[in-house]
């Protein structure tokens, strides 16, 4: 038989177990939102990337608005070409900081692009496209730059 004294000791091991399970689900509400706030930053960072991507599209595919825009006197070509290397950068940048500020793509993979990175800016004409315009890219990757040239960059 229970009596009230067992029936009480029940009642509160059994809103003991209530509560502890209660605080783990609030702990993993909070990882669940956490992550889910990180998934929606990085989206909503690569929607702000994909705009300015089109951008560049239009200046590509129609050169002489950027004469216009933006007073470039180079050839159509060059314009071109130039935006097409802003647009590389732009995707660049969306690797590093998917990389460092949503832990969103594996180090392997990150890896590999960090060497086609290294790899591109060896080419004169891109490396000289990044040092006239780095100042508008991310400091993530402007960091990732520095380092790769400054040749302390190792690929892992």
């Amino acid at each position: 038989m229970l009596d009230s004294t067992n029936v009480s000791i029940i009642t509160t091991i059994m809103n003991f177990i209530s509560n502890i399970v209660l605080i783990i689900s609030v702990i993993f509400l909070y990882i669940q939102v956490k992550e889910m706030r990180k998934q929606i930053q990085s989206q909503v960072y690569q929607n702000i990337v994909q705009m300015f991507d089109e951008f560049s599209k239009i200046i590509m595919q129609n050169p002489r608005l950027a004469r216009v825009i933006f007073n470039d006197l180079k050839t159509n070509d060059q314009i071109q070409a130039e935006w097409l290397i802003f647009m590389r950068f732009d995707w660049f940048e969306s690797i590093v900081i998917q990389k460092h500020k949503y832990n969103a793509i594996p180090d392997d993979i990150y890896n590999h692009w960090m060497d086609i990175l290294r790899f591109e800016l060896n080419i004169p004409s891109i490396r000289e496209i990044w040092e006239s315009s780095k100042m508008f890219y991310h400091p993530l990757l402007q960091n990732e730059v520095n380092r790769i040239l400054s040749n302390n960059y190792k690929s892992k």
